[in-house]
């Protein structure tokens, strides 16, 4: 998922398609609501810091994507599913493949159980309910 400006360049059709054939979900957001907004500035603002304060950049997204969360894992395990091999050291625990550590397999439960409770407010706030199954042939409506 893409949280973007809503700005000429990431509404036109070609960006569309350019979503689609790339298999990512693209939101863009108004100026006046925070909550994405704050997301994409905190964003940048990390980028900013990398970059005005390491001599190469390379390296210096590199050691950002090898330090450990407060999860314990490393943000290059979250995004590509394995450790980035760089010259800090690492203790023989982070040498194991991502899926069988514990901190991988709890990070994944505690975030279920988030997108589900996200979920279940979500409906309660929008007053969503679960649709009943429609028989082969029942003709239903989109409105």
């Amino acid at each position: 998922m893409a949280y973007l400006k809503k700005c000429v360049q990431f509404t036109s059709a070609e960006f569309q398609k350019f979503a689609k054939k790339y298999g990512f979900l693209l939101t863009t957001s108004s100026p006046k609501f925070a909550q994405p907004n704050g997301k994409a500035e905190s964003a940048v603002k990390v980028a900013k810091n990398i970059l005005s304060k390491s001599t190469d950049p390379n390296l210096g997204l590199l050691v950002y994507r090898a330090t450990p969360l407060e999860s314990g894992l490393l943000p290059a395990e979250l995004l590509f599913g394995s450790a980035l091999r760089t010259t800090l050291p690492v203790i023989n625990l982070q040498q194991q493949p991502t899926e069988k550590r514990p901190e991988f397999k709890a990070f994944c439960m505690k975030d279920q159980k988030l997108k589900e409770c996200n979920k279940i407010n979500f409906n309660r706030r929008h007053g969503a309910k679960e649709l009943r199954q429609l028989a082969r042939g029942e003709c239903g409506s989109l409105i």
